[in-house]
Parts: structure tokens; C-alpha cells; sequence
């Protein structure tokens, strides 16, 4: 068997959670964003930090660490994005792309509260994705997403 040219291999997240917040509906906000089958999969890890102003501010980091539970969140979040936000990930994708294969999202937090999957600006869920490609990163990446069902961009 062909080993495939790009395999997501990890997936880091972290989202803040502000004193005027509870930090268990920030989790929820986090879980809500990944398919329910993969709830025990999620490593959470919490650490507080301090504000500007001496406030206290929860930081959670959360990682995917089998190629096949990054698969399946993908899957998951290609089907979830509206098709305008499907559209304008494909158009900015490039990007959002380092050179070491790591894929940057910004999720809304806020969104994620109510259960729902949009590309975020502010007060988001940072998602870090690792993939492992041979040959042109940015290129098999774009195939990659293509292949779940990433609308292509027609420039339109």
C-alpha cells in the first residue's frame, strides 16, 4: 500500500477564557467543535495566567494527537462550515499555510458556545493543524481539502 502525500498528523487548539466568563462553557465551547466520538481523545490541559491588570485568565490548550482522530475533526469541521466560509478557507488557504506544513484556523468561540462551526476574527478557538506532506506543502494540503469537499476557489 501507497503511503498517502498528506496525512494530518496532529491538532493543537487554545482558546482563552476571561474572568467574565465561565470557564466550563469555554470547554464546552472547545468540545463542541470536535465530533462527540472524539471527546475522549481530546488531552485538555488548563494553566492561569495573569492579565494586564492582575486579572486572572484561564488559558486551555487541547491536542489530537492520531492522524486518524485529525482526520475525522476535519472531516467533521469541512461539513459543519457554511458554504460561504467552505469558500472563503479555500481562497485564503495558501495563507494560513506555513512552511512547515502546520494549517492555521481561527474559530469563533462564540459560535462554538451555541454549537456552531464559523471561521472566527476575535474571540476565537486558535486551531493549529500538522500535516505530513511529500512534495509541495501547500499544494497537497489544497488537494488534501479538496478531496473532503472544500469548494474550490473560483475567483468569482
Amino acid at each position: 500500500m501507497r503511503k498517502r502525500e498528506c496525512t494530518p498528523s496532529s491538532a493543537f487548539f487554545q482558546v482563552f477564557s476571561y474572568p467574565t466568563e465561565d470557564v466550563d462553557k469555554v470547554l464546552l465551547a472547545l468540545y463542541s467543535i470536535i465530533p462527540e466520538s472524539l471527546n475522549d481523545k481530546l488531552s485538555v490541559d488548563l494553566s492561569t495566567v495573569r492579565g494586564h491588570f492582575g486579572e486572572p485568565i484561564i488559558i486551555i490548550n487541547a491536542k489530537l494527537e492520531k492522524s486518524k482522530d485529525v482526520d475525522i475533526f476535519l472531516k467533521h469541521l469541512v461539513n459543519k462550515l457554511s458554504s460561504s466560509a467552505k469558500r472563503r478557507l479555500s481562497r485564503n488557504l495558501d495563507k494560513l499555510i506555513d512552511d512547515h506544513a502546520n494549517l492555521y484556523i481561527r474559530l469563533s468561540k462564540q459560535d462554538a458556545y451555541f454549537g456552531s462551526i464559523k471561521l472566527g476574527h476575535k474571540d476565537i478557538i486558535k486551531t493549529k493543524i500538522h500535516f505530513i506532506v511529500f512534495g509541495d506543502k501547500k499544494e497537497k494540503i489544497r488537494k488534501y481539502f479538496e478531496d473532503l469537499g472544500l469548494t474550490k476557489d473560483d475567483k468569482t
